[in-house]
């Protein structure tokens, strides 16, 4: 009785949020065999993670980038094969853990929304990103840049710990510089966006810290 009683109350009071997941999970979802993307460059990525699986040797270059013989790092690989592994080798595998990675976005857009602007804020950023077709149809493809939003949140997340929580800890430092080496693997324009968390973060500590 008291587990059900749990339950309820869990249901009751996070009903809204539970009901914007369920419609992201099944806009990404959906018919996905029949329409997921799988161009040039998915199948590129899939034959180098069956390599992966099939001789145990790490790759060290991740996937090439638009701009000529330019490559980003290997972490996408590395994030992915073992979807590709479960999967028994169906392309599928990879594609369904970049969707319920898009979905895993909505719900942690909402915390952090929730978090700093309240829940109406929350909510909506939330239900937007769970139905825009951009974000829908960019999570229903394996592609190394599907998961440059997730980092970018988390980046975030630290960037104002630091900042306005003033949490100057090594551990919030090294977690950033982590998430931006993350970051950067997934699309070479992230640096953009590291750019100007880089030129947030000086200009507050240098005048939050006049030593420095």
């Amino acid at each position: 009785q008291r587990i059900k009683s749990g339950t309820m109350n869990f249901l009751r009071k996070h009903y809204l949020i539970l009901i914007i997941l369920s419609i992201a999970l099944v806009l990404r979802l959906y018919h996905l065999p029949a329409t997921m993307t799988f161009l040039e460059d998915e199948g590129r990525d899939v034959l180098i993670m069956y390599r992966m699986i099939n001789t145990g040797r790490p790759v060290l270059l991740g996937p090439q980038t638009s701009t000529g013989n330019m490559y980003l790092g290997p972490l996408y690989y590395y994030l992915v094969t073992p979807a590709l592994f479960l999967a028994r080798m169906n392309p599928l595998g990879p594609v369904v853990f970049i969707a319920l990675t898009g979905v895993l976005t909505v719900w942690l857009l909402y915390l952090f929304a929730t978090k700093w602007f309240g829940k109406f804020a929350g909510t909506s950023a939330a239900r937007m990103y769970a139905v825009l077709p951009l974000p829908v149809t960019f999570t229903r493809n394996s592609w190394n840049p599907n998961l440059a939003p997730i980092f970018s949140l988390l980046m975030l997340w630290y960037l104002v710990k630091i900042i306005q929580d003033k949490q100057y800890s090594f551990k919030n430092f090294f977690i950033l510089g982590i998430l931006s080496g993350a970051l950067v693997q997934m699309h070479y324009m992230a640096l953009l966006f590291l750019l100007g968390i880089g030129l947030t973060l000086i200009i507050y500590l240098r005048r939050t810290i006049p030593s420095l």
